[in-house]
């Protein structure tokens, strides 16, 4: 995994005491950081740098005072991505590194399942923690298979509407 960041807004439009729609928009900094041998013959380590504006649509349910689960899609738009790849020969030491954008050779749209607990406190602050499991292939070539798996922790402020 790669550590990155998110920050947006979301807004929540309570059924009853219980149920709520939460409509988001997040900026999510995305991606994955290589680190693996071959056989012993060949190092590679690098990174992919994926960055998207995401829209997750969660059902909000309240479990108990102030803690709430949430699931539901989200379609992610790929913004830009880059890549760094350096492939070392461990007997040679010869180095051939890869390196530039590969958003031609990414899909732009992004399927995924968002679940996972928030939890609100001092009436405002909340708290939470999410997996996003991505149904889309990240990229375009059909041998690379790998699809977005994202843990998201946040820390936020609740505006509440005047009544």
């Amino acid at each position: 995994m790669k550590f990155g960041f998110h920050v947006g807004g979301f807004l929540e439009y309570a059924f009853n005491e219980r149920l709520s729609l939460q409509p988001e928009i997040l900026y999510s900094a995305q991606g994955t950081d290589l680190d693996c041998n071959m056989l012993n013959k060949l190092s590679i380590t690098g990174y992919y740098s994926l960055n998207y504006i995401n829209i997750p649509v969660l059902l909000k349910i309240n479990i108990a005072e102030g803690l709430s689960a949430e699931i539901g899609p989200q379609v992610g738009f790929l913004i830009s991505s880059y890549r760094t790849i350096t492939l070392k020969d461990l007997k040679t030491s010869a180095e051939l590194e890869i390196a530039g954008g590969i958003t031609s050779k990414s899909n732009k749209v992004d399927f995924t399942a968002a679940f996972g607990l928030s939890y609100t406190f001092a009436e405002n602050f909340v708290v939470s923690a999410r997996y996003g499991l991505g149904f889309t292939k990240v990229s375009k070539t059909p041998e690379n298979k790998w699809k977005n798996g994202v843990i998201q922790l946040s820390v936020g402020y609740k505006f509440n509407s005047s009544k």
